[in-house]
Parts: structure tokens; sequence; C-alpha cells
């Protein structure tokens, strides 16, 4: 039978001391190109040098951009047209858009319109805007998280803290594998509003096996919402 996880685990203390390195060459492209975009700028007297420079910089956008979509399916397990690629990362902690936006829209009057490049210093600007998008997502380019640990501050009767791990599916399609020991005032066998449902394996059962806590074991369904909560919690143990 099916249980509810109360969503009070989610505002535990995130840890990630599980995860998979991802390749390093892929890692470092976009700063391959980020290098290239400075040493075009160092030497900009013309107009098209600097508008060279701009859309050396989208490239690195571009780069990262494919690079966690490649390794996390964000696109496939959050939808939507009028989601961008960068609205993605922001609803799981990755970025904040708007300045690499302005980016985004120069390169574009650029290629589009024909419109001539911004000042040199506005092209130095945008560098550092490239460089700490790059800095910003460094780590999830690096380390895919296989398990999210979620501890309780509260000890139980016996001096121990709740503890719940979170395993983020590989695919899509896929469901979180949660594991650990809660208050049995964490679990329900109805939703309780918001509540992560629960679906035991088939060699486990809920069983108060602890003085205190209960044994969980299962596949959580999550709503989209609840997933990108969950991600989140993800990179920020990865730091």
């Amino acid at each position: 039978m099916n249980y509810w996880l109360s969503r009070e685990v989610l505002a535990w203390t995130p840890d990630v001391a599980s995860w998979t390195s991802t390749d390093p060459v892929r890692a470092k492209r976009p700063y391959e190109i980020l290098a290239h975009a400075e040493s075009v700028l160092a030497n900009a007297q013309t107009a098209l040098a600097l508008s060279d420079a701009i859309l050396a910089l989208k490239r690195v956008i571009d780069s990262r951009l494919r690079h966690l979509d490649e390794l996390y399916r964000f696109s496939a397990r959050f939808p939507g047209n009028k989601v961008g690629a960068l609205e993605r990362l922001e609803q799981v902690g990755l970025a904040k858009p708007f300045v690499v936006k302005q980016l985004f829209e120069i390169r574009n009057d650029i290629e589009h319109r024909d419109l001539p490049p911004p000042s040199l210093n506005r092209a130095k600007e945008l560098v550092d805007v490239a460089w700490y998008f790059l800095r910003a997502t460094d780590q999830p380019c690096r380390c895919w998280p296989r398990e999210l640990t979620l501890r309780s501050d509260a000890l139980d009767g016996n001096g121990d803290k709740p503890w719940i791990i979170m395993c983020p599916p590989s695919s899509p399609s896929g469901m979180f594998r949660v594991s650990g020991w809660v208050p049995p005032q964490l679990i329900g066998r109805e939703d309780a509003g918001g509540s992560v449902e629960v679906r035991p394996l088939p060699e486990t059962q809920l069983n108060p096996l602890r003085d205190g806590q209960t044994h969980v074991f299962g596949d959580a369904f999550m709503s989209p919402d609840t997933q990108r909560e969950v991600w989140r919690l993800a990179f920020a143990g990865l730091d």
C-alpha cells in the first residue's frame, strides 16, 4: 500500500555525498571559447572585431546550456513551449537569466539586424557575465548528484537525527528512489497537501523498526514543482 511522506523533509539540511564525475573535457569547452573571446577583445580595433567577440560569448553560454541539458534532460523533464533553457535552470536554482539574456539580445541585434556592437567596456562586462555563469554552473557540470541526503537538525528520543535519501532518476520518465528514517508523524496514509507519495518496493513494507523513527524505502511520485525543489536541494548540496 502506498503512503505519503510530508514535504517537511525538504526543509532539512541537504548534502550530496555520492555523485558521478562527468566528462571534464566537455565541461572545459566553454572556457576555451571564453578565452578566445577575451583574446579577440584584447586586440579589438574595429566594430567587426567587437561583434566577433560578442558572437563568441553567445557560443560560451550555448555550449554550457547544451551540456547541462545533455546531463539532466531538464527540457524533457519539464517541457513547456513558454519556458526556455535559462528559465528551466532558474527553476532548479542554477541561473538568474536576466543579465545573460541581455547578452542574447545584443548578439541577436548584431546577427539578425546588423546593428553595431556595444562599446569595448560593455563587451568586457559581458565577458564577466559569461564567466560568472560558467562558475555558477561548474559543479553540476562536473558532478552528477546520485544521492541527496536530507538530515533533520532535531534529535529523536535516542539522540539520532532523522534522515532521508533521495536518488534522482537518470531518465526523465523515471521516479526518485527514497530511503531513510523519519519521525512517524511525517508519514500518512493519505495526501495531507503537497506530500510525496511513496510506493514501497515489493520486498519492503513500512515498518516502525526503530523507536521514534519509521523506515522509508520505495519509489516516490513527485509533482513537477516538488521535483524542481529536490533538484535545487541536490545542487545546493554539491557546494
